[in-house]
């Protein structure tokens, strides 16, 4: 094993061994995509659960502008996707 890492002897995301060992095994950019990555997803979750809780609030806060609630719900998955019925 290379002197890359303590653990790895090279990025475990994207296998390159130029770039410096950030942590858990991963370079720096690699890193920092994780930890974006991550973070977003619990954002969602957050917004998905505020959503679920309070869904009159939010549709009044969006009532004027319909176009608006829709990039809302789409931005963070809060639509559900029903299968029509084929007509």
């Amino acid at each position: 094993m290379s002197n890359w890492s303590r653990d790895y002897a090279k990025c475990r995301s994207c296998g390159t061994d130029e770039k410096k060992h950030y942590a858990r095994g991963l370079c720096r950019n690699c890193y920092r995509k994780q930890l974006y990555w991550d973070n977003v997803q619990k954002e969602r979750d957050k917004r998905k659960e505020y959503y679920d809780t309070n869904k009159d609030k939010v549709k009044a806060y969006y009532q004027d502008n319909r176009d608006r609630l829709l990039r809302y719900q789409k931005t963070y998955y809060l639509i559900q996707k029903y299968k029509g019925t084929g007509k």
